[in-house]
């Protein structure tokens, strides 16, 4: 060593520049092996929490749409194809003002016809049909379905090709009803080279146009693509109340993925529910779809140690899948883990764009239990619904949130899709009815309700609001015989029993059948029962109790309740 030294320090006599280079390499050396270290070491540490999905938009996607506007109309002047023009309509839709998304949306239209005739040339084919897609698709949830329907079939002569037109334009015609025209367009498309996702999203469509062979035939094809794909079992919750798909999967119940798929139908279904346990025990496939499966059982049976274990499973396992990414990020944002909650977001919209529950659920969600850019969450349910314009969940989701908002046309607007693509959940046209009853009168609501009754008249919940309709127009006689119908048909309807309570107050001044029927209400109340059905159930028993004792008290049976609430 004393020699290398020595050597070293006659070297630097010689060449004393070289002390200089040896420093400022060591240094260099040195800095870059600690950075390399850092990132090994860090990089698991390291996570994105931006909700921004695009800092050239930051405004919209914090909810400052009217500086978004004034950042458009800058780039609009310098435009001569009319991308900053559609998306002032999307943010006008956004904010609620659907008549100026109209016009801009036309305006767009009128913009990109003069501009492709000047010189077609320069304009790439999708690019175009991406602009004329979202302008149709405006035109639809902005509730000009009609229009959204002429305007698609005048762009599908032109664009044949361009499936997500033809996804676009199904979607319409699937809310204007016309079920077979949207199974005519979905048979156009072509399924190969179509990844697990995509059969999916195919799968979803084909069941919403009730042609059940051809859905599940395409689920089973993506389950067996990918078995991470847990946008399966979300269609298949979502449509869970679907008695004709429950039906269907009941005859060919032995084979292995029917028995998945009904697993997940009949889990939320009371009755259904161990049915539903045997057969996930029965599942043989170690997958992640099994293990949310497992998951919701654990939440619903609030097993907070099971749920623990299986999410550290799918963490070490299914981290790296936009699947297993998507339940991480659902359930830290349940659990109240925002940052969590939004890190996993990011991955699964890395792992899959397309995903619209991501941008719908999952950052809406989080956006609904954080203090940042909270009035945006309307940006993140747009995006989501462009993804997926057909799902359900997501046009359910955004009617709520208009709803919340007191926008009470668009969130029926909204409604009124929800109800043609999923017409046998009562939840639709008693929603869908409400509005009707606040913007037109409550014989439209009355209407709607009857309607539905004929689509399914096994349906309690159908029968006891249409009680409720007949109590509020005054029409006693129907309306106890609308809610007696609903308790025959469900004897755990709670909302029913509550309802008859307020009947026997308000028009046979029975106050002792009254007290037997909340009574009874007040009996079913457990764990599963909202919060808001539990107090307004207790509130009413309260002040029926406390009558039912000063009638007991008195000589006389007169009396009047104030503020019973009904349930619907």
């Amino acid at each position: 060593m004393s020699n290398f030294i020595e050597g070293y320090k006659n070297l630097i006599k010689k060449k004393p520049y070289l002390e200089s280079v040896f420093t400022i390499s060591g240094v260099c050396i040195f800095a870059f092996l600690t950075a390399y270290i850092c990132k090994v070491y860090s990089t698991e540490d390291v996570k994105d929490t931006n909700l921004v999905l695009n800092e050239e938009e930051r405004n919209y996607y914090e909810g400052n749409y009217d500086e978004a506007i004034k950042e458009l109309k800058k780039k609009e002047e310098k435009e001569d194809w009319p991308i900053s023009l559609m998306k002032q309509s999307k943010i006008q839709a956004v904010k609620g003002d659907i008549l100026e998304s109209n016009s801009l949306a036309e305006k767009a239209y009128i913009q990109s016809r003069i501009s492709l005739d000047e010189n077609r040339k320069l304009k790439n084919k999708e690019e175009v049909a991406k602009l004329l897609n979202d302008i149709s698709f405006t035109y639809i949830m902005n509730g000009e379905v009609s229009r959204g329907i002429e305007f698609g079939e005048l762009l599908l002569d032109e664009y044949s090709d361009n499936e997500n037109l033809k996804k676009t334009l199904a979607t319409a015609y699937l809310a204007n009803g016309e079920y077979e025209k949207a199974i005519e367009i979905l048979n156009s498309i072509d399924i190969n080279k179509k990844d697990s996702y995509e059969l999916s999203e195919l799968g979803e469509l084909y069941l919403i146009s009730g042609d059940y062979k051809r859905a599940i035939e395409l689920l089973k094809i993506a389950y067996k693509e990918d078995n991470t794909n847990v946008n399966i079992l979300a269609i298949l919750k979502e449509h869970s109340e679907n008695k004709n798909l429950r039906d269907f999967l009941e005859e060919n119940e032995k084979d292995s993925i029917n028995n998945i798929f009904l697993a997940q139908i009949n889990l939320y279904d009371e009755k259904l529910h161990d049915d539903s346990i045997i057969r996930i025990n029965k599942i043989e496939d170690e997958s992640l779809l099994k293990k949310v499966l497992e998951l919701q059982v654990s939440e619903k049976d609030s097993d907070e140690g099971r749920s623990s274990i299986l999410l550290k499973e799918i963490e070490e396992e299914y981290n790296e899948t936009y699947g297993g990414a998507y339940v991480l990020s659902r359930m830290n944002i349940k659990n109240g883990n925002i940052e969590d909650g939004i890190h996993y977001g990011n991955k699964t919209i890395e792992f899959n764009e397309n995903f619209g529950k991501a941008y719908g659920v999952l950052f809406s969600e989080a956006l609904k239990n954080s203090d940042n850019i909270a009035d945006s969450i309307g940006t993140y349910l747009r995006e989501g619904l462009e993804k997926s314009p057909y799902s359900v969940q997501l046009i359910k989701e955004i009617a709520n949130y208009y709803k919340e908002k007191g926008e009470l046309l668009i969130s029926y607007n909204y409604y009124k899709i929800a109800s043609k693509l999923e017409p046998y959940n009562a939840s639709n046209h008693i929603n869908k009815s409400i509005l009707e009853a606040n913007l037109e009168d409550v014989s439209v609501a009355k209407n709607t309700i009857e309607d539905a009754i004929n689509i399914d008249k096994e349906n309690s919940d159908l029968y006891n609001f249409l009680g409720v309709i007949y109590l509020e127009t005054e029409n006693s006689e129907e309306a106890i015989k609308n809610i007696r119908k609903a308790y025959e048909l469900n004897n755990d309807n709670i909302k029913a029993l509550n309802n008859a309570a307020v009947y026997y107050t308000r028009y046979e001044k029975n106050i002792f059948r009254a007290k037997e029927n909340i009574d009874s209400a007040k009996d079913m109340i457990n764990d599963n029962v909202e919060l808001k059905l539990k107090e307004t159930i207790l509130k009413n028993q309260s002040l029926i109790n406390k009558t039912y004792e000063e009638v007991q008290n008195s000589d006389s049976d007169n009396f009047e309740i104030e503020n019973l609430e009904l349930l619907i």
